[in-house]
């Protein structure tokens, strides 16, 4: 073989090109087959992960903390929208709380 590629020039690029017909057909890198996952975290809590499984095109989010139950099984586009959602849920719940706090400190 060592001499049919210094031989003929255009064998190797003969099997150049098969090579390069065979990696076009093999299935994708295993990291592309794997779900994927992140992390949501809100200052210094972890609200949750997000999972996208293997031919889903979006990630569900899955509660790390009670507080964050309410985002529990909703669906994302991406990590950087979960995360969104994630921080305007904390600031709804201390918006409420501080709102509920201030109502118990006037009726007293």
């Amino acid at each position: 073989m060592l001499w049919l590629l210094t031989t003929f020039p255009q064998f190797n690029a003969l099997t150049q090109q098969l090579d390069d017909q065979r990696m076009l057909a093999q299935p994708p890198a295993t990291d592309e087959l794997m779900s994927k996952s992140y992390v949501i975290e809100v200052g210094d809590d972890q609200a949750g992960v997000i999972i996208r499984e293997d031919g889903e095109r979006e990630y569900q989010f899955h509660a790390a903390l009670r507080s964050y139950h309410a985002l529990e099984g909703r669906r994302f586009a991406n990590a950087l929208l979960a995360e969104r959602a994630a921080i305007a849920h904390a600031v709804s719940r201390r918006r409420r709380r501080h709102a509920s706090a201030a109502l118990e400190g006037a009726s007293l």
